[in-house]
C-alpha cells in the first residue's frame, strides 16, 4: 500500500519536477554562455571587464554556483531516466535526497542572478546611465524562473523589488526627464533657442520631427516596463497557481486513494467471508442430500414388509429430496453478494437447468474444478463434458473462457 501511494505521488509530481529541472539547466547554460560574452564585450567597448569592483564577486559567485547547479541537475536527470537502479553511494544519496537538494541548488542558482539583476537596475557598474532602458528586461524575465524554482511567495517579493527599483529610477531622474544624444549644456542651449524661436533650433526640431527622432521622455520607458513587469508577474503568478493548486490537491487525492484501497480491501475480506459461508452452506446441502440418497438406497434393499413399516420415513425422505428450499435460500444469498447473478442468468438464459445454474455459481465463487466436482458429486470427466455442453447452451465460442465470461457477465451486454 505504502509503495503504491509513494509511486503514485512521484508520478503525479514528476512532470513539475522535470520541468523545473530542465528550466534550471537552461538558465545555468544561458548564464554560463552569456556571462563571458558580456564581460568580453565590455572589455572591448570600455576597456574593462567590469566598471565596479563590487561586480567581480557577483559574477564569480554566480558562475561557480551555476556550474555546480548544471552538473547536479544533469546528474540527477540522468539517474531518474535510467532503467537500472543507482549503483553507488553518491547516486543513491542523490536520488533519495533530491527534493531537499533541489531547493538548495535552486536557491544557489537563482539568488546570484537576482542579486546581479538588482545591481544592474541600481546602475552599479553601468557607465552609460541607461539601466531603465535595458536592465529591467532581465528582471522581468527572471520572474518566471523565480516562481517555478522558488515559488509564489518568492516571486511576490521579487515583483515588489523590481517595481520599487523602477519607481526609484524614474523618480531619481525626474518624471519629465528626457534621453538625448547630447551633453546637458547642448540640450539646455537647444531648449533655450526653441523658446526664443531661433531659426537653427526650429529647423532642427522640424528635421527631428520628419525623421521621428524626437527625444522620448523617461515616462515612456517607465510605462512600458511597468506594463511588462505587471504582465510577467501576473502570468507567472497565476499560471503557477494552477500547478500549486494541483499540488495541494495531490495529498487529498492520495488519502482518498488510500481510503478507497482500504475500503476495497475490507470489502474483499467481507466478500471472501460471505463466499466461504455460502460454500459451506452449499456443501451442507450436498452432504444432506447424499445422506438422504444413501438412506433411500438402503431402504430400497429391504423386503416389502419392512418397507411397509417404514412408509412414513420413506415419504419424508422423498419429500426432502424433492424440495428446493435450501437451494432457494442459496440463490437469494448469492444474488445479494454477486449483483443479482442468478437474476441476470435467468433473464438471459431461461433454458438452463438448476444443475447448470449451480455449476455456474460454483465457477463464480472461484472454486477449483476438483471442488466443484465434489460438490456436484461427479467425476472430472463428467464435469468437463458438462462444461462443454454448458458453453454450447450459452452460445460461447471456443476461444472464450467460461470462467472469464461468468465472472464478468454483468458487464457483458
Amino acid at each position: 500500500m505504502e509503495n503504491i501511494l509513494s509511486r503514485s505521488k512521484e508520478e503525479l509530481l514528476a512532470p513539475l519536477s522535470h520541468a523545473r529541472r530542465r528550466l534550471l539547466i537552461i538558465l545555468n547554460s544561458i548564464y554560463l554562455i552569456m556571462a563571458p560574452v558580456f564581460l568580453i564585450s565590455e572589455k572591448i567597448t570600455t576597456g574593462q571587464f567590469v566598471n565596479d569592483p563590487l561586480l567581480w564577486p557577483v559574477y564569480g559567485t554566480a558562475i561557480l554556483l551555476n556550474i555546480a547547479s548544471a552538473l547536479y541537475n544533469l546528474k540527477v536527470f540522468r539517474l531518474q531516466k535510467t532503467v537500472y537502479p543507482a549503483d553507488s553511494g553518491l547516486n543513491n544519496y542523490l536520488l533519495r535526497n533530491h527534493d531537499k537538494l533541489d531547493m538548495m541548488v535552486g536557491l544557489a542558482s537563482i539568488l546570484p542572478l537576482l542579486f546581479q539583476s538588482s545591481c544592474n537596475m541600481l546602475g552599479i557598474g553601468n557607465p552609460f546611465n541607461d539601466q531603465i532602458l535595458t536592465d529591467f528586461a532581465l528582471a522581468q524575465s527572471l520572474m518566471i524562473g523565480v516562481v517555478i524554482i522558488l515559488g509564489r511567495k518568492a516571486v511576490v517579493v521579487w515583483f515588489v523589488v523590481v517595481l520599487g527599483l523602477l519607481f526609484w529610477n524614474t523618480h531619481s531622474r525626474g518624471w519629465d526627464y528626457e534621453y538625448h544624444y547630447s551633453t546637458p549644456a547642448e540640450v539646455a542651449t537647444y531648449k533655450e533657442a526653441l523658446k526664443n524661436n531661433e531659426s537653427w533650433a526650429l529647423e532642427r526640431q522640424a528635421e527631428l520631427n520628419v525623421h521621428r527622432l524626437n527625444p522620448p521622455k523617461i515616462t515612456r520607458y517607465f510605462n512600458t516596463w511597468f506594463v511588462f513587469i505587471i504582465v510577467a508577474f501576473m502570468a507567472s503568478y497565476y499560471f503557477s497557481g494552477i500547478t500549486y493548486d494541483i499540488l495541494k490537491v495531490v495529498p487529498g487525492v492520495l488519502i482518498n486513494i488510500e481510503k478507497a484501497i482500504e475500503n476495497d480491501k475490507n470489502k474483499d475480506l467481507k466478500l471472501e467471508h460471505k463466499e466461504k459461508e455460502i460454500t459451506k452452506s452449499a456443501m451442507r446441502i450436498v452432504r444432506y442430500n447424499e445422506i438422504l440418497e444413501d438412506l433411500n438406497l438402503e431402504i430400497e434393499k429391504l423386503d416389502y414388509k419392512d418397507k411397509k413399516n417404514l412408509i412414513g420415513i420413506i415419504n419424508k425422505i422423498r419429500k426432502a429430496l424433492n424440495q428446493e428450499t435450501d437451494w432457494e435460500t442459496f440463490e437469494t444469498k448469492f444474488d445479494t453478494l454477486h449483483n443479482d447473478f442468478f437474476k441476470t442468468i435467468h433473464d438471459r438464459y431461461p433454458h438452463l437447468s438448476n444443475v447448470e445454474l449451480k455449476h455456474l455459481a460454483y465457477i463464480r465463487m472461484n472454486l477449483s474444478s476438483s471442488e466443484i466436482a465434489n460438490l456436484m458429486n461427479v467425476k472430472m470427466e463428467s464435469l468437463r463434458s458438462m462444461r462443454y455442453r454448458l458453453k454450447r447452451k450459452l452460445e460461447l465460442s471456443e476461444d472464450i473462457d467460461l470462467k472469464d465470461f461468468i465472472c464478468h457477465i454483468e458487464l457483458i451486454q
